[in-house]
């Protein structure tokens, strides 16, 4: 017999009116689930895909959880809960890796 899941992904992305309801967010990073914000449907409004990206940001700081970009835009955030690894090493992830792989590789 298969347990329930005690974790969960939860997909997000901007409503109808351009906001990100994060309502319980913090409460299930703490139990351990995992965050990822898509932010791509906002590329047309930059300032208010950046509004988007601090309140994500935020939500990051509250936990004490760091965020990650997925892609090279930063428009696909991740937040990985409690005690959930991620291996940054073998895969590049956030803006100052990719700032720095751009800068490395031209010398």
């Amino acid at each position: 017999m298969v347990s329930p899941a005690d974790r969960f992904v939860h997909y997000i992305k901007p409503d109808d009116l351009h906001r990100l309801n994060l309502n319980g967010l913090q409460s299930r990073l703490g139990h351990g689930d995992l965050v990822i914000a898509d932010l791509g449907s906002l590329t047309h409004m930059p300032s208010q895909q950046e509004v988007c990206r601090n309140r994500i940001q935020g939500l990051g700081q509250q936990t004490g959880l760091p965020v990650f970009a997925l892609n090279e835009s930063d428009t696909l955030l991740m937040i990985a809960g409690r005690n959930m690894r991620v291996d940054t090493e073998k895969h590049l992830l956030g803006m100052a890796k990719w700032g720095q792989l751009g800068n490395g590789d031209s010398q």
